[in-house]
């Protein structure tokens, strides 16, 4: 009955966490952006995952170069995480990050090697609670992961989106501006 009680007041802290990220982020008008070392974010992102159980088996692969730009660093940091850290928890044992220039924009990717989804659950990923796999009892979480990556990435002027087909992986994509000092969300 203890390990009940504890394991449940364990779980509330963590949706209590989840859902003042969420509202912080939603109540920022403006914000200051710095400058992003892409690499040194992405890098942070990575170690937070591999000091993780549910990374066991998961190889990331990164390309030789990352690009600077302007944003907040913390919280792009955190999209890595999410992104990076779903790719290891159901998208099989291959995830390749990267990036290309598309003029105003950078468009990132994570591309995994899993099952790949349905138009269905595509649709359903980004809002909030939503847990595709809820199936899976091993990987915890309260599907509120990416509805925060969303509201993060809005925030900064960017967007993002899923593409995928069943068994052929998943590839989530966001974008960044390239110049973005001091940005104003709408």
């Amino acid at each position: 009955m203890a390990e009940y009680i504890v394991s449940a007041a364990k779980k509330m802290n963590s949706i209590t966490e989840e859902l003042l990220k969420l509202a912080k982020i939603r109540h920022i008008d403006t914000y200051e952006a710095t400058i992003i070392n892409m690499t040194e974010i992405v890098e942070n992102a990575v170690n937070r995952i591999n000091n993780a159980t549910f990374s066991k088996g998961c190889q990331i692969k990164l390309p030789q170069k990352w690009p600077k730009l302007t944003g907040n660093a913390i919280w792009v940091e955190e999209v890595w995480y999410n992104l990076v850290s779903n790719a290891c928890k159901y998208g099989g044992s291959i995830i390749e990050l990267d990036w290309i220039n598309e003029g105003a924009y950078l468009k990132f990717w994570v591309r995994d090697s899993g099952k790949g989804l349905s138009k269905e659950e595509q649709s359903q990923l980004f809002s909030k609670f939503s847990r595709i796999h809820d199936f899976d009892t091993k990987v915890k979480g309260h599907g509120l992961g990416l509805s925060i990556v969303q509201r993060i990435v809005e925030k900064q002027g960017g967007k993002i989106w899923v593409e995928s087909k069943l068994e052929q992986g998943c590839t989530f994509f966001f974008t960044m501006p390239i110049a973005n000092i001091t940005h104003s969300p709408s």
